[in-house]
């Protein structure tokens, strides 16, 4: 595929005011100048690192997972390093990492928190991400911006460093507004001007060689962890969470935002004629906020005609969800497209049998241990679904496949991957002076 030229027409940010994101009077500071500060062992770090966490407080539940368990990952280790991040005293805390004397608030970080206006927030971010993080970048060694859309404008010497989860914009526009699409792609063209690239998939490596060009040796594949809170659950703890939800017969479980790319009206219209021609007991939940096309998915159930079979979830406590999988007899991750599909690790990790996509990152994550389908094809999504329900000796297997394959999922090494990228980069430059 030729190499995408995206045009730099969508929605330029103007600096005009940024007020709200000034320092305080009390960390004062030149731009240009470099901290002074003490690790938690007593010495100034090696190398200062900036990483950019406003996804942290974004809508995107991958991009801001991946924030908290890095940022999280990052303290379990033993770098010398020292990383300015973009968040509350309360989130640090929340955290566990306010204590890690490595970390600390950026001194150009003004606002206790982002704005509650959708509108304004909007403005937040973007004026962080394209104005105020790249004017402070030469500050440090090495910048990280977490979530596939960096700075278009870097004027430092410092090397920036970029996780991309995804190309969807450009390579799946179908499935956001058509502004959305052009203005996130516009923000992309960022990609081809970074240090150093760390991709979430092989899948997603091969879209920024087919998209941008950019060869392979300069994309490192660094697959997601998953939380050390997702694995099976206690007896107890599936009975307490299914008296909670008033779930009292066998159940499947779908997770993830309740939107267009999860496939869920398929999913729910093939389910429907799974329990009525085949007798299943079997309840479907879908757990997830509402997204994009959630319509799509409630007329889908309604026009099913099984209101009791059905349930709509909406968004669940964190909490919650390791013993919701752990009591499943599947979970059902059928999205069409996915640059990871954390859920499918989350589900392993709790010993749940595993239905998902056969095609791009989904087949990629879930390897040989789950039940591989096209999630286009409705009669074998249903014949599946079928399958699994009625063979508890599969399910047994697939459980125990789960268990073996999520071990292969740790957010340490995605932390000793970046801290490795960051050297990388900063060496790179080193040598280039």
């Amino acid at each position: 595929m030729r190499p995408v030229n995206i045009a730099p027409r969508y929605f330029r940010i103007r600096a005009t005011s940024c007020a709200a994101l000034r320092a305080s009077p009390d960390r004062s500071f030149d731009p240009h100048e470099a901290p002074e500060r003490a690790t938690r062992r007593g010495k100034r770090a090696a190398m200062r690192a900036l990483i950019n966490t406003v996804p942290f407080y974004g809508k995107g539940a991958g991009a801001r997972a991946y924030t908290a368990e890095l940022l999280k990952a990052l303290s379990a280790s033993d770098a010398d390093m020292e990383w300015d991040v973009l968040l509350r005293e309360a989130d640090l805390d929340r955290l566990g990492i306010a204590s890690d004397r490595r970390f600390r608030r950026a001194p150009f970080w003004g606002p206790a928190a982002p704005p509650d206006l959708p509108g304004v927030r909007f403005i937040w971010r973007n004026a962080l991400d394209q104005l105020v993080a790249p004017l402070y970048g030469r500050r440090y060694d090495v910048a990280h911006y977490l979530d596939t859309y960096g700075p278009l404008v870097w004027r430092s010497p410092t090397p920036f460093v970029m996780t991309i989860h995804d190309l969807f914009p450009i390579t799946h526009p179908e499935y956001f507004t058509p502004w959305v699409a052009h203005y996130l792609a516009a923000l992309m063209r960022a990609i081809p001007r970074a240090s150093a690239l760390m991709a979430i998939s092989s899948e997603t490596a091969r879209a920024l060689t087919d998209v941008f060009g950019i060869p392979s040796d300069r994309i490192k594949v660094v697959h997601n962890g998953v939380d050390a809170r997702f694995h099976p659950a206690s007896q107890a703890e599936v009975a307490s969470i299914t008296r909670r939800y008033a779930i009292d017969e066998p159940y499947l479980l779908t997770l993830g935002a309740v939107e267009r790319r999860k496939n869920l009206a398929r999913v729910i219209r093939a389910f429907a004629r799974a329990r009525r021609s085949a007798g299943l007991p079997h309840r479907l939940l879908i757990a997830g906020k509402p997204g994009w096309g959630y319509e799509e998915v409630e007329a889908a159930a309604a026009e099913t005609d099984l209101p009791d079979a059905i349930r709509m979830l909406g968004y669940l406590p964190g909490e919650d969800i390791p013993p919701l999988i752990s009591g499943a007899d599947a979970l059902v991750y059928l999205s069409l497209a996915e640059g990871f599909g954390l859920p499918v690790v989350e589900g392993m990790a709790c010993g749940a049998p595993v239905i998902t996509s056969s095609t791009a990152a989904l087949a990629e994550v879930a390897g040989d241990a789950g039940y591989l389908v096209d999630p286009v094809d409705e009669e074998a999504i249903t014949s599946t679904l079928i399958q699994v329900c009625q063979d508890s000796a599969l399910r047994a297997r697939l459980r125990e496949a789960s268990l073996r394959r999520a071990r292969a999922f740790s957010w340490s090494h995605v932390a000793d991957a970046a801290i490795a990228t960051y050297r990388e980069a900063a060496a790179r430059r080193e040598r280039a002076r």
